[in-house]
């Protein structure tokens, strides 16, 4: 996000503290503890201490999560909801056929009935099980589908809505925010209660009314058994309800953790060049993967208490179970219970209490929704104290423009015991163009923040036409002012589209006219498209001066009458800076300007000047009073920006030459081949059509990558596969109670006997399961988790091993691999966690059951065979289509880039007024993928249906082939038994498997996408294994070099540059914007690479040279300065590893830095907050350049490295450049001239070329292009 107020952030003195990582909410927000009865009933619940626990917002109720469902989403929610009840209501009723079939199998195998009576009673219970299988065929498709569409709409609210909230806070909450953390927010959040409004619900519902019904028609058989069986349930419940209070506390803790990784990444991929730069790969992933493991030890206890509470859960329904067994038993052998009705109230219960223990993950779900949903709606329920969505309010109907500041103080919200503003009164009238002046952090840009009502003033007021701002409505009091800031901020779209921001109803004749002001029209026309060029997201595509000259002219298309810049021609050349002054002055005619400048030489014509210093208003005049007053502060800033001109150049002479460069400069805007070349600087735009043609990586790659992992996934399978057995223990159990029922007729004694070993064999499969899963889910989710750590820290290593011309491309973006990192890492760990797990031993589960029933019928085998096979059939149909359409989603989906867009320039779109306009952008964005979207919903529900009637489907074939064999051919009816219950219970390992497979499904693009990351061969080589890495002198030397950016080869950028520096010179390169200065030094630090020509650093060609040690020779300081979270001095050590605490505080010493650190109460370790927020502009900008110093370079590129930099910080700093220049080799782009006047060599570069090369003197002697542009910057002249 840009900041209007570059001072805003100056931390002199400072008392605040650092910002915490994982703030997320406002300080006067206060913690939710449970109290009351709530907290009784907690601990009630064997919650314990956690009851006391606090939680950063109250955790929203189960109902809550659906408050932001429109009419039709709630509509769809009902529908699914009342379909689950009535798929729960009948699916009790298979396991009641199942048990009448039994009782009828065992009176004919004990000749109570022949065989047409167990025909007869066979084939109606078949005609039953047929309409429960159609029925739960339709209702559990409408319950699956309107649940996950319902969830789909829901939570595409929820991101509009996000993002809505995230357009109105005010600065105040900015301030006190990570983007990154945001944006993980977004992601991560909303995928989580996504994940637990859906089809987890319906199951949730299914399986409670499962048990219900399941309770009424058992209680209705026996009340005994089922009270023997029954009480399973709350205890069951009781520990799930346990386990769900310990993960929802568990997954709180560790949500800011993730939060503060994904502004870690954010902050890595969005500034690479920067990280590359100073060789910070290493140290930013090393603290990506620190962040990543400080929220591991919470994402492996969530395992572990999955596992460890599944276990307990199968411990206490299997020792319920047997009981239920026995007792069956032994009423059976008395004779007041039937045999079929023992399997019914046992099967039943065991099944619908099974599914309660089953969907404990679904359960986790939700309770893991609710908590990221308070997360969530907080944020979207937020009403800040400024609001820019307010419509209360004054209009003004004829603004003049009348600006009045009358005694204001400020201090910042974050820092409110320092004052910023100290009582500053002054006025601009109407029409009046007025300069404020002074020291960086002086209070400046903080006085447009308030104007603009970004912040309130804490007392004083401020009053646009009389009216004090907070009376006006905010939509109101921006539409009347234009902003350009210090730091342009563009936004992915057309040039056209950037320039109607400032007004939508404006016509393409009237953006030309204004694109013509600001010296933009020329250089837009040269481009492919023109006015509909894409400029792309980050505008790496324009050099800074095309960027700031669209950023004017969107200022100023609706003519507003109050016009504020903030350093609006900082990063102009000087031809430039004085067509847009010009156009700025015709501009300001009829409106009033208020105008920031550390440059000077613009404020000549201003009618006042005011002059701050440490917070208030010490000098007001005209320039030429206050440059006349002798000891002034205003005089002394000029004086430091004089040049030295030669006197022996005539002034008519001046103006022949002058005439003569401007009569070139118009021919060459005529010559279309020439005109054509200097359009682009940073990098290529982003419309160029990119193809993905990576190879395919699936999930065996995840497989083969998991290195280190391997004993604790090994182990874990091998108990997920012995869990395998359980299903087929259980069958066993019912053999055994099956055959002992046979021998009802025998002695007591040896009756008892079979019951004892059915009840501790029962039990012991309870302990079997206890120990499988505890062991193979947490072992699977520890193993997961590591793995998934490794991935990330691995793509992120592999991006920031990247060239530029990677990031380039529209899959590539830094926005879109940031979002790919994020959501494809999360994916791909269904294939490695849990969901691996239960697919796996319901897999295994499935394969032995279908080898035991080959053994007793091979008929009913291929009966329930042919079932399965129409099922696989499906099911891989339906997973293709899935695959499909999250393909197609990865590729075009671009709301996360956008979303990412819209959080990290909100101050921009508030001083545009354009709030509402993002908004629906960010909305249709969503829209576009809604229909790929409904494609995945509706064939996960097809394929959740389908696997549902199957258990029924399955029955009614093996049953009826059954019943036939022992009606045809008198087969052995204890193997039909066996068989059937087998096939039947094998069908619900397939149905078991359902859920977790459409997941690990969506794991295969994910596994796909990261790969594609983590594969990704470097287009630039680094020659790590045989580069070169010599003593470097600093001699550099480019001949010829011709170069165009890869996605964009017909526009050449460099055209046949040459550029030369011996050890130890200074050189300079100046020119008009756009002319291939800073394509240069991205040359020179292989960024990209040469279609041709050479390179060399002590006559030896780049390409042959180490990277990592070439770029340690190296010292980049940039236009626009790039901190990352974390301290002042772990920002001036980046890339260094055990740097010299003193070489680092000369370093600060040098940059002019080192008073304002040791101000601050926490010194060198004061956060410097995301992007440096916390400091002014000035001040990152020092500690940037210390950042260059301390690294001791031979060769110190300088990009507009004081540009920042009030005059008399700007001649500290340069006499400190000039110092840690001796010895070096430094090359400096500026277009602030007086900072180069003493180079060893000046190369005037423009449309590619070199047009002049010459010390200062000898340019001016030659009266040419340089000595023009010379002449436009100097005060005097």
């Amino acid at each position: 996000m840009s900041h209007v107020d570059g001072e805003k952030r100056k931390s002199n003195g400072a008392e605040e503290e650092s910002l915490d990582l994982s703030q997320q909410f406002d300080d006067e927000e206060t913690i939710y503890k449970a109290e009351g009865l709530e907290k009784w009933i907690n601990k009630l619940l064997c919650r314990g201490d956690l009851s006391n626990e606090g939680f950063q917002a109250r955790p929203v109720g189960f109902l809550d999560l659906f408050k932001y469902a429109d009419r039709s989403d709630r509509t769809l929610i009902a529908i699914g909801m009342i379909t689950a009840v009535i798929t729960g209501s009948i699916q009790a009723l298979p396991s009641i056929m199942a048990g009448k079939l039994t009782t009828a199998l065992l009176e004919r195998d004990q000749g109570s009935i022949d065989k047409d009576e167990l025909w007869s009673r066979g084939l109606l219970m078949i005609k039953i099980n047929i309409g429960i299988g159609i029925t739960v065929l339709i209702t559990s498709m409408t319950s699956n589908y309107t649940l996950k569409l319902a969830a789909r709409n829901i939570t595409s609210h929820l991101r509009n809505k996000f993002i809505k909230s995230v357009l109105r806070q005010d600065a105040g909450w900015f301030d006190r925010q990570r983007f990154g953390a945001l944006n993980t927010q977004l992601n991560d959040n909303i995928s989580r209660v996504h994940d637990g409004i859906g089809d987890k619900i319906g199951l949730l519902i299914r399986c409670v009314f499962q048990l219900l019904v399941s309770l009424i028609v058992c209680v209705c058989i026996d009340w005994r058994v089922t009270a023997s069986m029954v009480a399973a349930a709350p205890v069951s419940c009781l520990i799930m309800s346990f386990m769900a209070r310990v993960i929802s506390l568990t997954t709180a803790k560790q949500l800011p953790l993730l939060d503060q990784s994904g502004t870690i990444l954010q902050e890595a991929v969005m500034n690479v060049k920067t990280v590359q730069s100073c060789n910070g790969q290493q140290q930013m992933t090393q603290k990506y993967h620190a962040s990543l493991l400080s929220a591991r030890i919470h994402g492996i206890l969530i395992g572990l208490w999955e596992g460890l509470f599944d276990g307990i859960f199968y411990v206490v329904l299997y020792l319920f179970f047997a009981t239920a067994l026995v007792y069956g038993g032994y009423l059976y052998y008395i004779d007041e219970i039937a045999s079929g009705d023992v399997f019914i109230i046992t099967t039943t219960l065991l099944f619908s209490i099974y599914f309660i223990g089953y969907i404990s993950p679904h359960f986790m779900a939700i309770f893991k929704a609710r908590v990221s949903a308070a997360v969530i709606f907080r944020q979207i329920e937020r009403v800040p104290e400024i609001d820019s969505y307010d419509d209360t309010g004054e209009e003004i109907v004829r603004p003049e423009g009348h600006i009045k500041f009358e005694n204001v103080r400020f201090s910042y919200p974050s820092r409110r015991k320092r004052e910023v503003l100290k009582g500053v009164t002054w006025e601009a009238l109407p029409s009046e163009t007025v300069a404020l002046v002074g020291h960086s952090g002086c209070g400046k840009s903080t006085s447009i923040s308030l104007i603009t009502r970004l912040y309130n003033p804490s007392s004083g007021t401020i009053a646009i036409d009389g009216v004090d701002i907070r009376k006006l409505k905010i939509s109101s009091l921006r539409r009347l002012i234009g902003v350009v800031q210090q730091e342009p901020v563009l936004f992915n779209g057309s040039i056209s589209e950037n320039i109607r921001l400032g007004d939508e109803t404006i016509t393409q004749a009237e953006v030309e006219k204004a694109c013509r002001m600001a010296n933009a029209h020329d250089f837009i026309q040269k481009l492919g498209h023109g006015y509909n060029t894409n400029i792309g997201s980050g505008e790496i595509q324009l050099s800074g001066g095309q960027k700031q000259r669209i950023a004017i002219a969107r200022a100023i298309v609706n003519n507003p009458p109050i016009l504020l810049l903030d350093e609006a021609t900082s990063a102009l050349d000087a031809e430039s800076e004085i067509q847009v002054q010009r156009a700025l002055k015709d501009a300001s005619r009829c409106r009033t300007t208020i105008v920031i400048a550390h440059r000077l030489s613009t404020l000549r014509d201003v009618q006042k000047i005011i002059v701050y210093d440490e917070g208030r208003v010490v000098e007001v005049g005209s320039h030429v009073e206050l440059s006349e007053r002798e000891g002034g502060l205003y005089s002394s800033l000029v004086k430091h920006q004089q040049f030295q001109i030669c006197d022996e150049i005539e002034s008519n002479g001046r103006r022949r030459s002058f005439e003569r460069q401007e009569s070139r400069r118009k021919s060459s805007l005529k010559n279309g081949k020439t005109a054509k070349i200097s359009v682009i600087e940073a990098s290529p735009p982003a419309d160029l059509e990119y193809t993905d043609q990576s190879p395919q990586y699936g999930l065996l790659t995840l497989a083969k990558n998991c290195e280190g992992e391997y004993p604790k996934l090994i182990s874990g399978l091998i108990f997920t596969m012995l869990r395998g057995l359980e299903l087929i223990l259980y069958v066993f159990a019912l053999n055994m109670l099956f055959n002992i029922f046979r021998k009802k007729n025998a002695e007591w004694a040896e009756y008892s006997a079979g019951l004892q070993q059915v009840g501790f064999y029962t039990l012991s499969v309870g302990v079997f399961s206890f120990t499988t899963i505890t062991l193979g889910v947490s072992l699977l989710n520890w193993g997961g988790e590591n793995v998934v750590i490794k991935l990330k820290v691995r793509a992120l290593k592999s991006i920031l091993s990247q060239g530029a011309a990677y990031f380039d491309r529209p899959q590539t973006s830094s926005p879109k691999l940031v979002q790919r990192i994020t959501s494809d890492s999360l994916n791909c760990k269904a294939a490695l966690d849990r969901r691996f797990y239960n697919v796996v031993h319901n897999t295994l589960c499935t394969v032995i059951q279908l080898a035991l029933t080959l053994v007793t019928s091979w008929q009913i085998v291929l009966a329930g065979s042919s079932v399965y096979a129409v099922v696989l059939t499906i099911s891989a149909a339906m997973g293709r289509i899935t695959q499909q359409a999250l393909r197609r989603i990865q590729k075009f989906d671009d709301s996360p880039k956008l979303a990412v867009e819209i959080v990290e320039n909100t101050r921009t779109i508030q001083l545009l007024g354009r709030e509402e306009y993002f908004a629906e952008k960010y909305r249709r964005s969503l829209e576009v993928l809604e229909k790929e979207e409904k494609r995945i919903v509706l064939a996960d529900s097809i394929l959740f249906c389908v696997a549902q009637s199957s258990v029924y489907i399955n029955d009614v074939a093996c049953y009826t082939v059954g019943f036939l064999m022992i009606y045809h051919w008198d087969v052995n009816i204890a193997n039909v038994f066996l068989a059937c219950t087998t096939m039947s219970t094998l069908t619900w390992s397939i149905l078991f498997v359902s859920t977790p497979l459409v997941e690990i499904l969506h794991a295969i693009p994910s596994s796909n996408s990261l790969f594609s990351i983590i594969y990704e061969e470097p287009a630039i080589n680094s020659n790590e294994a045989n580069g070169k890495s010599p003593k470097v002198v600093g001699n550099i030397a480019a001949e010829k070099v011709v170069f165009s950016y890869p996605t964009r080869p017909e526009v050449t950028v460099t055209n046949g540059l040459s550029v030369n520096a011996s050890a130890g010179e200074t050189i300079a390169l100046v020119g008009p914007s756009g002319g291939g200065k800073s394509t240069i030094i991205n040359l020179l630090q292989r960024f990209y690479e040469p279609n041709s020509g050479e390179i060399t650093v002590d006559s030896t060609e780049i390409r042959t040279f180490q990277l990592h040690y070439l770029r340690s020779q190296m010292a980049l300081v940039g236009q626009e300065p790039v901190l990352f979270s974390g301290t002042i001095y772990e920002n001036a050590t980046l890339g260094i590893e055990n740097a010299d605490k003193e070489e680092v505080m000369e370093a600060f010493r040098l940059a002019n830095a080192k008073k304002f650190i040791e101000n601050l109460p926490e010194g060198y370790d004061t956060e410097v907050g995301e992007k440096g927020a916390q400091l002014s502009g000035g001040q990152k900008q020092r500690v940037a350049i210390a950042r260059a110093l301390v690294r001791r370079p031979k060769i110190l590129l300088l990009d507009e490295a004081t540009s920042a930099l009030d005059a008399e910080s700007e001649r500290a700093v340069q006499q400190a450049l000039d110092t840690a220049a001796s010895g070096r080799t430094c090359i400096t782009i500026a277009h602030r001239l007086s900072s180069i006047q003493h180079a060893d060599r000046i190369y005037f570069i423009a449309n590619g070329k070199v047009v002049e090369v010459g010390s200062h003197t000898e340019l001016m002697n030659a009266n040419g292009c340089y000595a023009d542009m010379i002449r436009k910057q100097d005060l005097q002249s």
